[in-house]
Order: C-alpha cells, then sequence, then structure tokens
C-alpha cells in the first residue's frame, strides 16, 4: 500500500474519479476491492475497461478452476469469507518484522495498535478500521502462514 486515505461520507462519482486516478498514477497489476460494495466494483471496472458483470467472471473462473485474480484486475473481496485468513496473514507480516508503516499515516498506526482479533475476526467495536482493512487487502496475494 502506497497511500492511505480516509473519506467520511464521500460523493460515489469523487471516489470512482479518485480512485481511478491511482490506478491511472500506480498502474497495479490487482486491485483488491472490499466486496461489500457492487456498485463501486462495477463503476471501477467499467473505467478500466474490464467486464462489470464480474460474478459470472467468478462463476466461470470457479468452474474452469483457476484463480480468479487469473481473470480479473480489480478483484473484490468479501471479507466475511476471506476476513480470518487476511488478519492471519497481516499478523504473520507485523510478527516477522516484514511490514513497516511511515509515521504519516497516523490513522493506520492507532488502528493497527487498538485492533482486537476475537476468533480469528476483527473486532469491530473496537475500531473504525477503514485503513487496516485498506492493508488487509493489500497483503491480500502474500500468505505466509506456514
Amino acid at each position: 500500500m502506497l497511500e492511505a486515505e480516509e473519506h467520511n461520507r464521500p460523493d460515489f462519482a469523487y471516489i470512482v474519479d479518485h480512485l481511478f486516478e491511482i490506478i491511472i498514477k500506480y498502474q497495479p497489476t490487482k486491485i483488491y476491492v472490499d466486496a461489500a460494495s457492487p456498485a463501486l466494483i462495477k463503476a471501477l471496472k467499467i473505467a478500466i475497461n474490464e467486464d462489470p458483470e464480474y460474478e459470472m467472471v467468478i462463476t466461470n473462473a470457479k468452474r474452469d478452476k483457476v484463480k480468479v485474480s487469473d481473470r480479473m484486475r480489480i478483484i473484490p473481496i468479501p471479507f466475511g469469507t476471506h476476513g480470518k485468513r487476511m488478519l492471519a496473514t497481516l499478523q504473520s507480516f507485523v510478527n516477522s518484522g516484514c511490514l513497516r508503516v511511515r509515521p504519516r499515516y497516523d490513522k493506520l498506526i492507532t488502528q493497527m495498535r487498538t485492533a482486537r482479533e476475537v476468533n480469528g475476526l476483527l473486532d469491530k467495536s473496537v475500531i473504525q478500521s477503514d485503513s487496516f482493512d485498506a492493508l488487509r487487502l493489500a497483503c491480500n496475494l502474500y500468505d505466509f502462514r506456514r
């Protein structure tokens, strides 16, 4: 993760445009997004000329027994089914010393310090976790658990 921002109830069109600018700036090969916002996912996919009917792409990838990430650039990740694994991966990054957070990301640092795990899941009652969730998504490509 190279940038982290939090927006309090941003305008939908603004956030799509802003994310598109970030995509243009960094040219990432994969973009992991929270699956809880299908409208945002479809808008971003349209912006980068990717098939917005991603549910069908996911279904076909599973049928063909290939990784969903092999078939799309913007990849929706449901925290409900992947949250435990993402939290464990982030914990492995932190515990191994492989993660450094610049001091300017003070909200993220605060969220990391106050984050609490309950039965493998993040306790959302303790923190506002937008930056923390973005970090978990950013670490999604890796799996250090052994």
